[in-house]
């Protein structure tokens, strides 16, 4: 690569413009290789953990509706604890958090 065209693609890198062919071009120029990542904003635990957090909010919302129209609706205080509960057993499980409910 030309000393320009470095001038150019670090230019269109910057205003968001470098396409992958062309950097994949300026990796192999150089000698390296191009990684293309997505890299989570938050991390992973924090992903898993509102994962889980949705999923047992989900049953236990089933669980609750079901428990109050039989008229053996629980305290929110049981509630909040049973949420825990699940979650921790949720967390702790080789479960797969991320099907569709």
């Amino acid at each position: 690569m030309t000393a320009p065209a470095v001038f150019a693609l670090e230019h269109r890198e910057v205003q968001g413009g470098a396409r992958l062919e062309t950097l994949s071009r300026a990796a192999e120029a150089m000698d390296c290789t191009l990684v293309y990542a997505f890299i989570p904003n938050h991390g992973l635990e924090k992903a898993v953990r509102e994962q889980a957090e949705k999923l047992v909010r989900s049953t236990q919302h089933h669980v609750d509706t079901t428990m109050a129209l039989e008229n053996q609706a629980v305290s929110s205080d049981a509630q909040r604890r049973m949420f825990e509960e699940s979650l921790e057993a949720v967390l702790s499980s080789s479960r797969n958090i991320w099907r569709e409910q």
